[in-house]
């Protein structure tokens, strides 16, 4: 089997205060397959960023990475190159792979370009990090880049600041950026938010299309599952920092095994729905106030007394049962459904 281009395994990103140690990352494991759409969905607070950040290894303080691996494995003019352990390598080696090998689209494109330096100033420094060009090579790459992502007048815009752009156009500067490096793995957090329907639908197809065209891999961050039905290939739900299920696109839509995804797809608004919309209720558990057993316990229609007193594992299930212990691989594995639920689906 070839080996997947990013293996997260029993990842532990934790916020370290005066009143304890808090985990916001429990023991997810995912891979993303080279060339592969994976989508990462939950609720606001459920982990999907500092997953993302810890990817990166670009966790700010109190917030610590304990414990896990994150196994990149990099594929260069078609020659495999050595597994690398991100967790293990040092901060001027992770400096230079990052935003080269694996880039990152932040969540707001207003706080994340600097708004005393012109377009150009950004995209040029960027390219100053990964690549080695005259100026005047770094000019027509920039130009490039911006025709790319569908912006018209590139040379023009390149003198302009951040706020004299649309939130559109400045999350284009934000993918061109991004795309300085030519990454084997886009990280996309949340890329339509605060923008209008016609628009997010435009930097989605964006996305989209980039990715088909350079080849590389795309994990998209976001609360919303119509993006991600219209986006991916394969989705990994998380729940209060931890995965609670892994499944391809259309089997998560057509029949979601755990309740929290269940109660997901129900809140979302349809033509024929044509009453008062789901909820779920509750919020999802603070850090310092995680409950025993299972997680999404309160929450859960379905919830029983094991629930409340074992914490369920991430399984594999096959044909809407648990594959035999015998026959059971290591969680994450790159195909597969996958849920932490001890009465997945209808049972």
């Amino acid at each position: 089997m070839t080996q997947p281009l990013l293996d997260v395994q029993h990842l532990h990103t934790a916020f370290i205060t005066s009143d304890g140690s808090f985990l916001a990352v429990n023991d997810v494991c995912f891979k993303i397959n080279r060339g592969e759409l994976v989508g990462l969905v939950g609720e606001s607070g459920c982990g999907k960023s500092v997953t993302a950040l810890s990817i990166l290894r670009l966790v700010s303080e109190p917030g610590k990475i304990i414990k896990g691996s994150i196994l990149y494995h990099p594929r260069h003019d078609n020659t495999d190159e050595p597994t690398v352990n991100l967790l293990q390598l040092s901060k001027e080696e992770m400096r230079r792979l990052r935003g080269h090998k694996i880039a990152m689209i932040f969540q707001e494109p207003m706080t994340s370009l600097n708004p005393v330096f012109t377009v150009g100033n950004q995209i040029e420094e960027s390219l100053k990090l990964h690549q080695k060009m005259s100026r005047a090579e770094r000019r027509d790459k920039m130009i490039e880049l911006l025709q790319r992502v569908g912006i018209p007048d590139a040379p023009k815009l390149l003198k302009r600041y951040p706020h004299e752009l649309s939130g559109g156009m400045r999350q284009r500067v934000m993918i061109a950026m991004a795309l300085c490096g030519s990454p084997d793995l886009l990280i996309a957090d949340e890329p339509s938010t605060a923008l209008d329907v016609t628009i997010q639908a435009q930097v989605l197809d964006l996305l989209k299309s980039l990715q088909e065209q350079t080849g590389m891999s795309l994990l998209l961050i976001t609360h919303d599952l119509g993006v991600i039905a219209e986006t991916v290939t394969k989705v990994i739900v998380m729940y209060a920092g931890q995965v609670v299920e892994i499944a391809s696109c259309q089997e998560l839509f057509s029949n979601p095994q755990h309740p929290y995804t269940r109660a997901l797809m129900k809140s979302i608004p349809t033509f024929e729905k044509r009453d008062r919309l789901e909820t779920i209720p509750g919020n999802v558990p603070r850090l310092h106030q995680l409950p025993e057993g299972c997680l999404f316990q309160d929450r859960c229609p379905k919830a029983k007394e094991k629930c409340r007193q074992q914490k369920p594992e991430l399984e594999e299930i096959r044909e809407g049962r648990w594959a035999p212990s015998t026959e059971r691989r290591d969680p994450g594995a790159p195909e597969g459904r996958w849920a932490r639920c001890y009465y997945p689906g209808d049972s």
